[in-house]
């Protein structure tokens, strides 16, 4: 027994015998086109085959049908019972599903909509196919299936005398804001038009197909769908239809597009989306998941995402940056609290022992062990470690000088180290440079322990950055080489900008990661600027340095790998269209290998 026996809101599962007319009318003898009536009418021939199972040589397809020949199919006014859709319909067990696409015109005298067949003449009502006459004529055949059935009429048209082009009319007389008088109708058949009112009908110029049909065949492809049972409750559908032609129509034409779409107790079963609109349906849907992870908020959520990524995936990066961004969050905050532990304890090397990716306390840590070359005067007794718990609070980001006034309060090299690691370049670097150079000049005349060396000093030079006190000599340029054997493809390795800090409007300089000539720093001259959640491909690695591959400005990082090849095993010097350069590897976080 078919599923419709016994749940009624499944009648379209049974559509063994059931009847379908489909009508797409784009090219008129006597008035403008409907550009994409005739995919319209194929992309609802597949719907009703592939999806709702109606038998080929069930479903009638007119393409350009004329008055003869819409009069042949649903009967005139004088003999309703005449048309071969009547005849078609097998009393208690054919469904009926009626389809147009194409111009809609109404009498301005009579204010009543007519349909437009292909040698018909929008100022004369007397060639159109009355839409009065098309649903009493519908309500017979509605009688003869039986009430057990369901008929289902979906009109792509409007009755206004627009055509959907702005500005463009099918009457010889403007009637702007004319609202065509609503057919009677009895109770029995389910209507969905494409526009109600004074409003045009407008198309989907990505799926080349009218917006109402496009919206419809993606709701019922599996985008209205609010649960996993693999069916869309009409309610679903509906609400769907409606809210995304309202939403596409004044996004994409500035204009109101308000559907009629009446209530059922029906329910479809989801099926794959055609060729015609997969590309949309896969972006729409990567969009609703993505929407649904960021409402959700949570890790899980955002997991998820990345993870049902297989189409078109928009929200890749951002999802992955939101991520790193949380799993540095909570490492920086693990951070703190482990430097506020053994810091307070003088337990440095238990500090370096616990660390992770983040470890902004290293410096300082490896100072107080005399372990590094960038040292700091060692605080002793009791006020030491109350200064040493001053220095390792948190900087104010929002206020650098609160924070600059701060760290001089401190007293110590080690709270304006923290304060530069935070500002190194700008006028309260330059003042906070010369703060703790008298700290250390001081120190020095007292003859304190572990003084900083002229290294630590040149970290922190004003114009020069941690990476160019760093930078080796060399020569001014080093190509980025690409290599690989005839079995792997060239630079494997993927990674993204991820560590660099804030952005801030009153500083230019900061927030951005050098690309620079070759592998180091001020010998080698700047080529680019990169800034977090970029993504390179990684083919080299020198020392700290990355020789990297990544896209130009409005360029697809999938064009740089497509066009990453080297003919035979061997190395070469990268020559493609995308940027190349070396980075300091402290600032990439490598994703693929």
């Amino acid at each position: 027994m078919p599923a419709a026996a016994s749940d009624p809101s499944r009648i379209l599962d049974d559509n063994a015998e059931s009847v379908a007319v489909v009508i797409g009318n784009k090219s008129y003898k006597q008035t403008s086109t409907v550009d994409f009536a005739h995919n319209d009418a194929e992309a609802m021939r597949d719907y009703l085959v592939r999806g709702l199972r109606f038998r080929e040589q069930n479903v009638f397809v007119l393409k350009d049908a004329t008055l003869g020949e819409l009069t042949q199919m649903f009967g005139s006014e004088a003999n309703p019972q005449g048309g071969r859709l009547w005849r078609s319909a097998v009393e208690g067990r054919s469904n009926v599903f009626v389809y147009y696409s194409g111009h809609g015109v109404p009498d301005l005298a009579t204010r009543q909509p007519f349909l437009l067949p292909q040698d018909g003449n929008p100022n004369a009502s007397e060639s159109g196919y009355a839409l009065q006459t098309l649903y009493r004529n519908l309500e017979l055949v509605r009688q003869k299936i039986g009430a057990q059935r369901q008929l289902i009429v979906m009109i792509d048209a409007c009755f206004t005398g627009e055509t959907g082009r702005k500005g463009e009319s099918l009457l010889a007389v403007s009637a702007p804001g004319f609202t065509p008088a609503k057919p009677r109708i009895g109770g029995g058949i389910v209507k969905l038009v494409a526009t109600s009112g004074a409003t045009p009908a407008n198309w989907d110029e990505n799926q080349k197909l009218g917006l109402f049909t496009s919206r419809f065949l993606m709701g019922a492809a599996g985008l209205a769908q609010a649960d996993a049972d693999r069916r869309i409750a009409w309610p679903e559908l509906q609400s769907y239809v409606v809210r995304e032609v309202e939403a596409a129509a004044r996004r994409d034409s500035g204009r109101e597009q308000k559907p009629e779409f009446d209530t059922a107790s029906l329910s479809l079963p989801t099926v794959e989306p055609s060729v015609t609109i997969r590309r949309s349906f896969e972006s729409a849907q990567d969009e609703a998941r993505w929407r649904s992870a960021t409402a959700d908020g949570s890790r899980e959520a955002l997991e998820r995402y990345v993870a049902q990524c297989t189409g078109p995936c928009a929200y890749r990066q951002q999802a992955m940056d939101r991520l790193l961004q949380r799993q540095r969050n909570a490492e920086a905050v693990k951070d703190d609290e482990s430097w506020r532990q053994f810091g307070a304890e003088g337990r440095y090397q238990a500090y370096l022992d616990a660390c992770n990716q983040i470890c902004a306390y290293r410096q300082l840590a490896l100072g107080y062990l005399g372990k590094d070359p960038i040292t700091a005067i060692r605080p002793e007794g009791t006020q030491a470690k109350q200064q040493l718990l001053a220095a390792a609070q948190p900087i104010v980001a929002s206020d650098p000088a609160r924070a600059l006034a701060e760290a001089k309060a401190a007293g110590t090299v080690e709270a304006l180290d923290r304060f530069l690691k935070v500002y190194p370049e700008g006028k309260l670097a330059t003042e906070a440079f010369a703060a703790r150079l008298a700290l250390v000049q001081s120190a020095r005349q007292t003859g304190a322990s572990h003084a900083p060396t002229a290294a630590a000093d040149a970290r922190y030079a004003p114009g020069r950055t941690q990476i160019d006190a760093m930078a080796p000599a060399g020569p001014k340029r080093t190509p980025v080489m690409i290599e690989a054997d005839m079995h792997l493809k060239a630079c494997p390795s993927q990674g993204i900008v991820a560590k660099l800090g804030p952005r801030r409007p009153e500083d230019p300089k900061s927030g951005f990661l050098s690309v620079r000539s070759g592998p180091g720093g001020s010998a080698y001259v700047e080529t680019d600027r990169i800034y977090n959640g970029d993504i390179l491909i990684i083919c080299d690695t020198i020392g700290p340095w990355h020789a990297v591959i990544y896209p130009n400005r409005g360029q697809s990082f999938q064009e740089c790998r497509a066009h990453l090849n080297v003919k035979s095993a061997g190395r070469a010097t990268y020559s493609g269209s995308c940027r190349s350069g070396w980075v300091h590897k402290n600032y990439v976080e490598v994703t693929t290998r």
